[in-house]
């Protein structure tokens, strides 16, 4: 399976339901979106010929190696399903040895067949904002409670889009997490507390990305 350079890494998880937690991080190589999403904040885990090609048993021994007592392993991207034969058979080899699995997916490709044998899913609704808000697969608005939808909101449209799909989307059952985006490498305080009040409002979650707070947001391997 195709690998970004460098990317086996052992961190916190810095955004979702599980924001905090020492995790193992697996970041696979290319993405379906191609330029991609305006919030994209990994370019060069998008070229699906880029990073290294290595076996999964590669794979999971470099996760192993990372730390003896972390459990949490998240496989992020560019896009993860992209591999989905590859990307099953890994999340297995991880699941035998204990792990709890964590998969980030931008929510363009439907959850594969074998979607529950993961702990958790994270997708990533595209808002108007993200200029291709058009390609969600919305059977991810279906899955299970313990999974996530992440809308990443840089202004009212954006909040208003989420309004409309909490209107005719009756019975999602992913936690749906509200994220303000980062412009300019930065998002604003004022930004942050209205988006705040929309999930007090709605009942939703608050979701801000840690690892751009405490590292620069482009930095790669944090």
């Amino acid at each position: 399976m195709r690998v970004s350079e460098e990317e086996v890494f052992f961190t916190v998880q810095g955004e979702g339901i599980y924001a905090g937690v020492p995790t193992v991080f697996v970041r696979l190589q290319g993405c379906n979106l191609r330029p991609g999403c305006n919030w994209c904040d990994t370019l060069h885990a998008q070229d699906p010929d880029g990073g290294k090609k290595i076996s999964i048993s590669e794979v999971v021994t470099s996760v192993t190696r990372q730390t003896p007592t972390c459990r949490w392993v998240c496989i992020t991207g560019g896009e993860p399903l992209r591999q989905e034969q590859e990307l099953h058979t890994l999340v297995k080899e991880l699941k035998s040895l204990g792990y709890c699995i964590e998969i980030e997916t931008n929510g363009t490709i439907p959850p594969p067949s074998w979607y529950p044998q993961v702990d958790c899913w994270c997708a990533d609704v595209k808002c108007p904002s993200s200029g291709i808000y058009d390609r969600t697969s919305t059977m991810w608005f279906h899955t299970r409670p313990q999974d996530q939808l992440k809308f990443v909101v840089a202004d009212e449209t954006d909040l208003e889009f989420v309004r409309n799909v909490l209107r005719t989307e009756t019975k999602i059952l992913p936690t749906i997490l509200i994220s303000p985006a980062f412009i300019d490498q930065e998002v604003s305080k004022d930004w942050m507390q209205r988006c705040v009040e929309f999930v007090k409002k709605y009942n939703l979650r608050f979701s801000l990305q840690i690892h751009k707070t405490v590292w620069d947001p482009n930095q790669k391997g944090v």
